[in-house]
């Protein structure tokens, strides 16, 4: 059975369903009662299902963060049975979605809107989708397999790209706590700014928020280190 872990919002709601080393996340509106599922395994979908029933959320979007090759997606799955469109990256070519997304464009449930970030390297597809508050500030980021806890998304495959992937961490600012010099208006996120989901395995002990020590044991980080990728241009 898949092991649920939920973390205490004000707004939105938020769970996490972890499964055979893979994290699922439900994110929704606690007014509203929309919801939308990042990277839905089919492990999880039971517990998926569960928690629609439970909460008597609506699920409104199944988002793959990029094409996964360690755990079949259950979207199309999803989909069948809720009525949710299934939103991938433009990069794809996947002929599952019913929504392709780029670098700036939102998706919403009741209130809640995550702005994506195209973040290639680990795939062409790869997305991060950034939550913010009421006032306009990042506080979770969706990071699929771009950023992991301690690691990155693997670039040792056909179709990854070491070099883009660089580029997409330097868009994440995962190297320093103040702002790089922006190339895009992205750039000026904070590594303080946000919380970092990620679908990847929990070490025993976590980093916090901002790179501090954690006492608990949450997948919540911003990881501000990560691979210099070789001789990269990008540096």
């Amino acid at each position: 059975m898949p092991t649920e872990t939920s973390q205490p919002l004000k707004s939105p709601g938020l769970r996490q369903i972890r499964e055979d080393g893979c994290l699922s996340y439900v994110l929704w509106d606690r007014t509203a009662r929309e919801a939308i599922a990042i990277d839905a395994s089919f492990a999880a979908l039971g517990a998926i299902r569960e928690l629609l029933q439970q909460e008597m959320l609506r699920l409104v979007a199944v988002v793959d963060t990029h094409t996964h090759a360690d755990h079949p997606s259950c979207s199309h799955q999803l989909r069948r049975e809720t009525g949710a469109r299934v939103v991938m990256g433009r990069g794809t070519t996947s002929a599952r979605a019913d929504r392709l997304v780029s670098a700036g464009e939102e998706i919403a449930a009741g209130s809640i809107r995550l702005k994506v970030l195209e973040t290639p390297g680990h795939t062409p597809d790869s997305l991060c989708l950034v939550e913010s508050d009421a006032g306009g500030r990042a506080r979770l980021a969706f990071t699929g397999d771009t950023l992991l806890i301690g690691a990155t998304g693997r670039t040792d495959f056909p179709s990854a790209d070491p070099s883009a992937l660089f580029r997409s961490l330097r868009l994440l600012d995962a190297e320093n706590s103040r702002p790089l010099e922006p190339v895009t208006p992205e750039m000026a996120l904070s590594a303080d700014d946000f919380l970092v989901w990620q679908p990847a395995p929990t070490p025993t002990a976590a980093p916090a928020a901002g790179g501090a020590p954690a006492t608990t044991a949450p997948p919540a980080t911003f990881e501000k280190r990560f691979e210099a990728f070789g001789k990269s241009a990008d540096r």
